[in-house]
């Protein structure tokens, strides 16, 4: 098999250098791309050659112009000999000064100029031969510089002309040895291609081989696979019948334990509202109490404000009447003891008070304890209904998993089969 070249030497071979390593897909798209703009550049450089030589014939063309024939007009007198080489000589003039230099002069104006001339004098004549002697002299001139520019320009276009066809045959030169190296890459990669194929080839027969023997392991596979699900299912059936026993007893277990707490939430359920009913009892008399001590404190009040004023009165009484200390004395000390007196009974009714808001303070706590009870009674209930939820959850996952393994033994039984030869079916 011949050697594969190099992909850095054809990535060498590039006109513009590429500034990564390629591989060579893209070593062959730049050398099909560079090779594309070198024909695109020839064919300008042809076509430029074409337009200046087009160019080169119009400017030899122009140059040698045919003279035309002057036109004879109706005039008095016949033109001399002279005068009608002039006029020649003016038209030729004229149609090279429209078609070089583009000027709006037309025949019929310059005739109608010369016309004129040629009706004065002799010495006006005379004149007009030299004036015009003079102008065919300067346009002579005119016309031999520009003859000598057009030729320079002939010779500029020629050596461009020349340049362009070197750049031509070098570029020509350098895409013959870019096609011929992809000529002999392109014959590497035909011969790559061929030994892949052989290669290909030899692969593709393994692997019928190997497909044979995976179909034989396959089978054996399969019937290990199907003697290991059932004996899955044998002990998942097994497992299942424990898990039934299981949760029968779980299930009495549970009816049960809901029996007793049913029993003991209603049996709390009575002490609670007896509770409640007690509550209500107490709640009342303390309501009843509260109303007789607010008596009592208005009373009290009462008693206090009348104390106040005796107190003031008595101050009133002793300032006015000082002369009757005696009679005043007896009445203050009779005063003072109507004011113990009520002293008395004002820190009975506080001591009363006080009592009955003890008594209201342990009623309360008696109530929150019962309503503590009942809650603990209500949670103790929600977590045997969540106990019994969880165990009928995991029943039902345990009976789904069974479902689940039945139908993938089936299906692999069904695979299986299929998969056995006739007479072994």
């Amino acid at each position: 098999m011949a050697q594969v070249r190099p992909i850095h030497a054809l990535a060498a071979s590039l006109l513009h250098k590429p500034e990564r390593e390629l591989d060579l897909i893209e070593i062959t798209r730049l050398t099909c791309m560079e090779r594309d703009l070198a024909m695109d550049e020839a064919a300008t450089a042809v076509i430029a050659a074409k337009a200046a030589r087009d160019e080169c014939q119009v400017l030899r063309a122009a140059l040698q112009l045919e003279r035309s024939k002057p036109k004879k007009n109706k005039r008095h007198g016949q033109p001399k000999e002279s005068d009608v080489k002039t006029i020649s000589e003016i038209d030729g003039l004229l149609n090279l000064l429209n078609e070089q230099f583009s000027l709006d002069i037309t025949a019929i104006e310059l005739k109608k100029i010369i016309k004129n001339r040629f009706a004065m004098s002799p010495i006006s004549n005379q004149e007009s031969l030299i004036d015009d002697t003079s102008c065919r002299n300067s346009i002579n001139s005119k016309l031999n510089n520009q003859l000598l520019e057009l030729q320079q320009r002939c010779d500029e276009l020629n050596q461009a002309n020349y340049n362009l066809r070197d750049q031509l045959d070098s570029q020509t030169v350098r895409f013959n040895e870019e096609k011929q190296k992809l000529e002999t890459a392109l014959s590497e990669l035909e011969q790559q291609n061929v030994a892949l194929m052989e290669e290909i080839a030899s692969l593709v027969k393994g692997a019928n081989i190997q497909s044979v023997r995976i179909e034989s392991l396959t089978t054996e596979l399969i019937e290990a696979r199907t003697e290991l699900e059932n004996a899955k299912l044998y002990h998942m059936n097994q497992i299942q019948a424990k898990n039934s026993k299981a949760m029968k007893d779980l299930e009495a277990k549970i009816e049960k334990e809901r029996i007793e707490y049913n029993a003991r939430a209603s049996h709390d359920a009575v002490e609670l509202a007896d509770a409640r009913h007690l509550l209500k009892s107490r709640n009342e008399d303390v309501i009843r109490l509260q109303t007789e001590i607010d008596i009592a404190n208005r009373n009290i009040e009462s008693l206090q404000e009348a104390w106040h004023n005796e107190r003031d009165a008595s101050i009133h009484w002793q300032n006015e009447l000082y002369k009757k200390a005696q009679d005043l004395e007896s009445f203050a000390s009779s005063s003072r003891a109507e004011a113990d007196d009520m002293k008395n009974k004002l820190s009975s009714l506080e001591c009363e008070r006080d009592l009955l808001r003890v008594q209201l303070d342990d009623c309360q706590q008696q109530l929150s304890k019962r309503e503590m009870e009942n809650m603990q009674v209500e949670g103790k209930y929600a977590n045997v209904e969540a106990e019994l939820n969880q165990a009928r959850a995991t029943i039902e996952e345990k009976e789904e998993a069974t479902s689940i393994l039945t139908a993938q033994l089936a299906m692999h039984i069904r695979h299986w089969k299929r998969h056995l030869p006739v007479n072994m079916a």
